[in-house]
């Protein structure tokens, strides 16, 4: 590639004709108002840019037929950034900077940004991440072509099956078909007895899932009914994760529905201890509303616990970042540690997976990461990290290596779609030891005990 950016997949639009730095390296300068159209389809753009001008304003809109989402970042004179947006299918991006660049040796143009790359990610961000060059993640960020990437990318991971992997590792034998998936699961403990709850995926055709929760006896593998009160049409539930308080259960899950892909929200069902759904929690921070169509992106992956009575979430890992809210979901305090965990992970960003258990004095969780496999995939993999009981609930320990991480020896029953995953999302203490359930491939519910 002798440009920027790969023109199979982009069209550019307002952008100036390439130049070259002292240093032989290609750049392009935008115009003041510019464009990005995906000619493929894919999971992110990323876009890696200079500012040259202090307290320029970036306005991004993310457009398709359905949709129109405004963002606005000001960006500091000197500092290189890498700005990644989550990409659905149509979706076009638009960019407003101000002021342009005046120059003084004539040059009649409007000059925006100085972009050094535009290139494609299958990295699991937000719907829209900017990242400057001194954040210690910035390396994660960049190109897959970078060193750096490719350095890791599949760092000391053997192709064996997760059986073979580690001690005490099985599938749930829940009856999976070519039709009917159940994975992402959690396991928990109510009134001292062992259940799982599911992501139930059932196939109306090759490409569209209905997504909605299952409960099970851990044991029996009996099946509870349960009676989820949709709150829109046709909503869509995945990754439940499991609280219990107060003889209730508060299953935070991800909804969507499948015309507005680009909200997907963050929301808690509550069940009374007869399993009947009495109520609803939604959060209102990050990209998150008060409900689906008040969110102004995607939200994943948050994690929750409950300290003193009080509701608290790991927001995200890197910075460590703990909400406490009220249980009708307003923020009441942020706590956020900074801890450079990603030079010691060397298998992609460190993101949330099992609610985090008190133990000895500390919080203890299992987390997911993913990096890039092959035709198009990520290879998703689980690791351990735990964190102070007190604020700013700092993190004092962290895996090196995957505890288990996907493979392509298992069996995939769609494995041209679907990518090799260990997914955690419950864990309970039994006997001083950690049983952790997992998304399996995205199709199969497996378990560990640690």
């Amino acid at each position: 590639m002798n440009d920027i950016y790969d023109a199979d997949v982009f069209e550019l639009q307002s952008f100036h004709i390439l130049e070259y730095d002292e240093n032989k390296i290609p750049f392009r300068w935008t115009d003041g108002l510019f464009k990005i159209i995906q000619k493929k389809e894919i999971n992110n753009i990323c876009l890696k840019f200079l500012n040259t001008i202090n307290d320029k304003k970036l306005i991004v809109f993310i457009e398709n037929e359905s949709k129109s989402i405004k963002y606005e970042y000001t960006l500091q004179n000197g500092s290189e950034y890498i700005l990644t947006v989550s990409m659905l299918k149509n979706d076009i991006i638009s960019f407003f900077v101000t002021p342009n660049v005046k120059t003084s040796n004539g040059d009649p143009r409007n000059l925006g940004l100085l972009v050094k790359k535009i290139f494609s990610s299958s990295q699991e961000c937000s719907t829209i991440e900017l990242i400057t060059s001194t954040d210690i993640l910035y390396k994660l960020y960049d190109s897959e072509n970078s060193d750096f990437y490719n350095k890791y990318k599949d760092y000391n991971l053997s192709d064996i099956s997760i059986l073979k992997q580690q001690k005490n590792v099985s599938i749930l034998d829940l009856k999976y078909s070519k039709k009917n998936f159940e994975f992402n699961s959690c396991i928990f403990l109510f009134n001292n007895k062992k259940y799982i709850i599911t992501r139930h995926s059932m196939f109306i055709n090759k490409k569209t899932t209905i997504n909605s929760l299952k409960l099970y006896e851990f044991d029996t593998l009996k099946l509870i009914p349960l009676d989820i009160k949709d709150e829109i049409d046709y909503e869509q539930y995945e990754d439940p994760r499991v609280l219990v308080h107060n003889n209730k259960l508060y299953v935070s899950c991800v909804t969507y529905t499948h015309d507005k892909l680009h909200l997907i929200h963050q929301k808690m069902l509550v069940f009374d201890e007869n399993f009947n759904h009495i109520d609803n929690i939604h959060f209102e921070y990050g990209f998150n509303g008060k409900n689906r169509d008040k969110n102004i992106g995607k939200e994943k992956n948050w994690t929750f616990f409950v300290q003193d009575g009080r509701l608290m979430c790991v927001y995200k890992m890197s910075p460590h970042t703990v909400v406490e809210f009220s249980w009708t979901g307003e923020v009441i305090s942020e706590y956020v540690s900074h801890v450079d965990i990603q030079s010691k992970w060397q298998f992609g960003l460190c993101r949330g997976g099992t609610n985090p258990i008190y133990k000895d004095g500390f919080y203890h969780c299992f987390f997911h990461s993913s990096v890039y496999w092959k035709n198009g995939k990520n290879r998703y993999v689980m690791g351990y990290y735990k964190f102070e009981s007190h604020p700013p609930y700092k993190i004092v320990g962290l895996s090196t290596d995957p505890i288990l991480w996907g493979n392509s020896v298992d069996e995939f029953i769609y494995p041209e779609a679907n990518p090799p995953v260990v997914f955690p999302c419950g864990s309970i203490l039994e006997n001083e030891n950690f049983i952790v359930s997992f998304g399996f491939n995205d199709e199969k519910t497996g378990i560990i005990k640690i």
